[in-house]
C-alpha cells in the first residue's frame, strides 16, 4: 500500500511579504471558493479521497487566519465534494520545535484511523493488469 503526498500551500488566495509579515487574504471567500472547488474536484478526480494535513501554527495570527479560511472553504464545499476531503490540523512547530520529532507520533495517531479507510489497488508490473 502507498500514499501519494502532494505538498503545497494553503489553497486560497493570499500573500505575505517576507516570513514575519502579516498574511493578507487577497480575495473574499466567494471568489476563492470557485478556484478552491475546482482545485479539489481535480484532486478528487485523480486520487478519489484527499487527506489534508495542515501544519500551520495555533499561536501565530498570520497562520491562524489561513487555517480558518482553509476550514471555511472545506465547510462551504458541496456535500458530494466534501465527503472526499478529510482535514487534520497539527501545529507542527508547536509540537516538534527544538528537534522533538518523536512527538510526530501524536499526529500519526490522529491520522492512522483515516488511513485505514483509504482503498488501494495492486498492479501486476509484468502484465500491467490491475488485480
Amino acid at each position: 500500500m502507498s500514499y501519494v503526498m502532494v505538498r503545497g500551500s494553503v489553497p486560497i488566495f493570499w500573500e505575505q511579504k517576507g516570513l514575519i509579515e502579516d498574511v493578507v487574504i487577497t480575495k473574499n471567500s466567494e471568489l476563492t471558493h470557485r478556484s478552491f472547488k475546482k482545485h479539489f474536484e481535480e484532486l478528487v478526480k485523480i486520487y478519489n479521497d484527499i487527506y489534508c494535513v495542515d501544519l500551520l501554527s495555533d499561536t501565530k495570527a498570520r497562520e491562524i487566519i489561513l487555517t480558518k479560511e482553509y476550514i471555511k472553504q472545506i465547510f462551504i464545499s458541496p456535500p458530494a465534494l466534501k465527503e472526499h476531503i478529510r482535514f487534520e490540523h497539527f501545529d507542527f512547530h508547536g509540537y516538534c520545535s527544538g528537534d522533538r520529532y518523536p512527538r510526530l507520533k501524536v499526529m500519526l495517531g490522529r491520522l492512522i484511523e483515516g488511513f485505514k479507510d483509504f482503498q488501494f489497488l495492486i498492479e501486476d508490473l509484468t502484465s500491467k493488469d490491475i488485480l
